[in-house]
């Protein structure tokens, strides 16, 4: 700083005198200090630089959406959760309009248009179900479990036979007159009358293997049976092979010799006694076949059996014979 001293008439000069400043801390997001002069002296301040600006974390309440909020007294910029026009429910955004799920099955509650003043987003709008319970009179109201309205259900069943429209009461049966093998049952099958048709399945009948004279029908009228004249043939059932503990995947078919072989006493001349012939049904040809068994440590094997081809009377004891009837129910 130079000035011009009147009495001596010459420039005097000092140099200038900054003031003391205190000391400057930039502790604010995206402060950096800076240093700059002014009129010879150097001042120490704060400056805002966004590359030193933390990284945000962009992370709202549902329902929510983050902005940018700027304000001067800051350098960073601030996240602010706005509210979205959406309901939320159970941790689920619901559009306006969309339909609310609710604990209350008779309780209908969708997405409104009003705002919450606490949550600031929409309120749901619920209204309460209106059921009709006026049923038909050959109708009857019934509740559906986990609904809030029942529906109108048929106290009777109709079944159609050969054309001919049959109405059933509940628990009651009808069989057609026409057909003794079959029968119908109205039966009521979770909450709803349901018509179940029963058909018996006749064991195999050929008049030829019977005694003549002993033809019968059962007591239902469907089935005919008789007293049989029993011959010696093949019978077949199926079933697990099991050997050692091992044991057939799937059944096999497993064969044997069953029926009346004949047997007599016949006056002999010349041994002039009696002779008595016995005779049974056993096996007259057969074959060996294989099949896979799965043992309990995981491995097959192979394991043959015999299968009976043809059987025959021979000289042994001779095993019995039967039948049975068999009933099948099939919903309509």
């Amino acid at each position: 700083m130079c000035q011009c001293d009147s009495e001596t008439l010459t420039v005097l000069c000092q140099p200038v005198t900054c003031p003391v400043s205190p000391p400057v801390t930039c502790d604010k997001p995206g402060q950096v200090l800076v240093n700059t002069t002014t009129d010879c002296c150097e001042i120490s301040e704060c400056s805002c630089d966004i590359n030193f600006c933390p990284i945000p974390i962009l992370q709202c309440p549902l329902g929510f959406m983050p902005s940018f909020s700027f304000t001067p007294d800051n350098c960073c910029p601030e996240i602010v959760c706005s509210p979205m026009e959406v309901c939320v429910h159970n941790t689920t955004v619901y559009q306006p309009g969309s339909p609310i799920p609710s604990d209350d099955p008779c309780r209908l509650c969708q997405c409104g248009w009003n705002v919450d003043p606490e949550t600031k987003l929409l309120s749901p709008e619920c209204v309460i179900a209106d059921c009709n319970i006026n049923c038909p009179e050959d109708q009857e109201y019934q509740l559906i479990p986990g609904q809030c309205c029942g529906e109108c259900v048929s106290t009777n069943c109709v079944v159609v036979h050969d054309n001919i429209t049959v109405t059933i009461s509940v628990n009651q049966a009808w069989q057609p007159t026409n057909d003794k093998c079959v029968k119908y049952e109205c039966e009521r099958i979770n909450g709803n009358s349901q018509a179940v048709e029963i058909k018996t399945a006749c064991p195999a009948f050929n008049a030829e293997d019977c005694i003549p004279g002993t033809e019968t029908t059962d007591a239902d009228g469907c089935c005919k049976t008789c007293t049989l004249d029993n011959k010696c043939n093949v019978q077949k059932n199926s079933t697990f092979l099991v050997s050692n503990g091992c044991i057939s995947s799937t059944p096999v078919e497993i064969t044997s010799c069953a029926g009346l072989c004949g047997t007599s006493s016949i006056y002999s001349v010349e041994a002039n006694s009696l002779v008595h012939s016995c005779s049974c049904c056993q096996e007259r040809t057969f074959t060996k076949k294989e099949v896979t068994l799965t043992c309990p440590d995981g491995t097959d094997i192979n394991h043959s059996y015999i299968h009976i081809e043809s059987c025959g009377c021979k000289a042994s004891d001779c095993p019995g014979q039967s039948t049975s009837l068999k009933r099948r129910r099939r919903r309509l």
